[in-house]
């Protein structure tokens, strides 16, 4: 983990909403993995107080050497749109990596399925590129409410990733949820699958339930506000199932933010 002041490159608004901003700092970046995330201060000024999580993004520059990295931000608040004012050379202080990061295939020959939803999207053009260097058939399946809300298609198909988009009104590739062209892929697929999801957990627990019903391994990526990031502040608690039947409260920030969809308890034990 470092704690490190950097500087943002460039800022990239993608709609009235969502905007990619770059920082460099190859130190970072070569520590980085996908799925884990940052923790960012939105200003220098003490107020806002807390630093906001962010997923890694990309990673900027050659493998080799890496210059930098980027995160997707969506304009939600007040610390967010401050972020969305944010000008190259701003420094800001970031504490990275944080988490844990997605795990590959446990066989070297399954297929990837990455399912996403809205930011849920931010972790996949990293984790696509490794699954894809390592020889890994990816298919991204990308919802929306509307087709302005599908965000890294373009980043995912210059990848490699076949991309499967989905809206609610049907503006943009299947009309429906994007669990159902998950499905029809899914039953006609031969040989082994992976599936990993991050997004809104309505999303998550449905394509929970499409894995589980196929027996198919799901990693999913958890989203929670985090006061710390480090695992102190006990913000970002989960349910989790123990191998003896009990359950537990595990940290998003430090356990996760990645887990087994199998080990999550998607309704609260005491609900």
């Amino acid at each position: 983990m470092l704690e490190k002041r950097l500087v943002v490159d460039s800022v990239r608004h993608l709609n009235a909403r969502c905007f990619v901003v770059a920082f460099r700092s190859g130190e970072v970046a070569a520590a980085a993995r996908a799925g884990q995330f940052l923790m960012v201060s939105v200003t220098d000024a003490i107020d806002p107080l807390l630093r906001r999580p962010m997923a890694f993004c990309e990673l900027l520059g050659p493998v080799t050497a890496r210059t930098g990295f980027s995160i997707l931000v969506e304009r939600t608040g007040r610390g967010t749109t401050l972020m969305s004012r944010l000008q190259p050379e701003t420094e800001l202080e970031v504490l990275a990596p944080l988490g844990t990061a997605f795990r590959p295939p446990s066989d070297a020959e399954d297929q990837c399925c990455l399912v996403m939803g809205g930011v849920g999207s931010a972790p996949f053009p990293l984790l696509a590129g490794d699954l894809i260097a390592a020889g890994h058939d990816v298919t991204a399946f990308i919802g929306g409410r509307t087709a302005d809300h599908l965000l890294c298609a373009d980043d995912l198909d210059r990848l490699g990733a076949r991309v499967v988009l989905a809206t609610d009104d049907g503006s943009a590739g299947h009309h429906g949820l994007v669990t159902e062209p998950l499905q029809h892929h899914l039953d006609e697929a031969t040989g082994g699958v992976t599936v990993y999801s991050c997004g809104p957990t309505p999303m998550m627990r449905a394509v929970d339930d499409i894995a589980r019903a196929r027996g198919l391994p799901h990693q999913v990526s958890l989203e929670a506000p985090m006061a710390c990031g480090i695992g102190v502040c006990l913000s970002c608690v989960v349910p989790v199932q123990e191998a003896d039947g009990g359950w537990s409260y595990q940290r998003i920030c430090r356990e996760g933010p990645v887990f087994d969809a199998d080990s999550l308890i998607w309704e609260h034990p005491d609900a």
